[in-house]
């Protein structure tokens, strides 16, 4: 799950403006991890907010280590061609409840005010990060962090961008 920081911000052009460049980044990602978007069952925009279910044959030690690059990257390359500043809230979980709640969790809305040249801050659950297994070197550090609310806690993954 992508979502887009201060979204609710901008002018009722700006958004139009936004929905449509998060929708070519996200596609771009998806492009670059080798995702048919056909075969990304559950793909959902609304808003700022899209929400893509990979097919249960991705392997998350591949594909983990490359979304997380293709989003830097695609970000990067799209804040390059405009003035309004993208910045990305992101999610890699299983499924769409455990996806709102990492995306909407105080550990990943503090890490957007703590590191405001990050233009992607990434949570990914304590499942994805165990069964991704060793990643590669360069790709960055992952910080432990706890997720809770009423009817759950559990450990996450705060990934900030690159080294």
């Amino acid at each position: 799950m992508v979502e887009v920081v201060g979204y609710e911000l901008r002018t009722a052009a700006q958004q139009d403006d936004v929905e449509h460049r998060l929708r070519t980044v996200v596609a771009g990602i998806l492009g670059d991890v080798r995702v048919d978007p056909e075969l990304a069952q559950g793909t959902d925009i609304g808003g700022a907010r899209v929400v893509v279910l990979l097919p249960a044959t991705a392997d998350p030690a591949r594909v983990l280590p490359g979304l997380l690059m293709a989003a830097a990257n695609r970000l990067a390359q799209d804040n390059a061609r405009f003035r309004d500043r993208l910045r990305l809230r992101m999610a890699i979980g299983s499924g769409p409840e455990e996806l709102n709640r990492l995306v909407d969790s105080d550990p990943l809305r503090m890490a957007v005010a703590r590191y405001p040249e990050a233009d992607v801050l990434v949570l990914v659950s304590g499942t994805v990060h165990a069964e991704a297994g060793r990643l590669e070197p360069g790709i960055g550090r992952f910080r432990r962090v706890v997720v809770g609310d009423n009817e759950f806690t559990g450990v996450a993954w705060l990934w900030v961008g690159p080294d």
